[in-house]
């Protein structure tokens, strides 16, 4: 038995039971990440068209030397609505709650305005999410991949050589993000498994590790 600091078990053991506030707290976050996606493309086409209307105030001599700008803008439009497009695949699969009409039907009239108040600071959850997968799961993020866990892979390679023994070797990688370090270590032949906190991540692993079966489907 493992107890927490406060005499339960911990979350995730068989004996530990959620408090109500424990509950509500979660439902709030869960409340919050559903918004949060839903508001990504209305508040960063707000922001782009703040950009652009400032370059629009630069003199025409600065403008021209930026001309490539406007082109830019409209490349940026194109990605935010293909971003919306991921997100609401993100969050479209209800089989992963349990109790999806209690946590988001359930919502009283103070946590449903609580919620509507989104922050810049959900939207930028939002995005950092998306910066992740591009570094996690796209061919433009190799390179950063490689720097980041390349040398995790090789040491784990290096200390335990016999690929045919790595199945009874557990690893743990905390602050599991996405998915993708554990998921090269399993490709290696070692048991493993990740944690992680952040709903951001566990939803967008879900998705990307359990319903993208082919490549360049994002």
């Amino acid at each position: 038995e493992f107890p927490g600091i406060d005499g339960r078990p911990w979350a995730g053991h068989r004996g530990y039971h959620p408090s109500h506030d424990e509950v509500m707290e979660e439902q709030r976050v869960l409340l919050k990440w559903a918004q949060g996606l839903s508001l990504y493309m209305s508040q960063s086409v707000l922001a782009l068209k703040h950009s652009m209307a400032q370059f629009a105030r630069l003199p025409p001599v600065h403008r021209a030397l930026r001309a490539h700008t406007e082109n830019r803008f409209g490349l940026m439009k194109r990605g935010i609505l293909e971003n919306q497009k991921f997100l609401n695949q993100l969050g479209a699969d209800r089989r992963l709650f349990m109790n999806y009409e209690q946590i988001f039907g359930g919502v009283d009239a103070a946590q449903r305005k609580e919620v509507e108040n989104t922050t810049s600071e959900d939207i930028d959850k939002v995005r950092s999410t998306l910066k992740q997968v591009v570094r996690d799961w796209s061919g433009e993020g190799g390179a950063e991949r490689e720097q980041s866990y390349g040398p995790i892979i090789a040491a784990l390679e290096a200390h335990f050589p016999d690929a045919e023994k790595r199945g009874s070797i557990r690893v743990l990688v905390t602050g599991g993000g996405l998915g993708r370090l554990a998921f090269e270590v399993v490709r290696r032949g070692f048991t493993c498994e990740g944690d992680e906190f952040s709903f951001h991540m566990l939803f967008g692993s879900n998705f990307i590790l359990n319903s993208c079966d082919e490549s360049h489907v994002i």
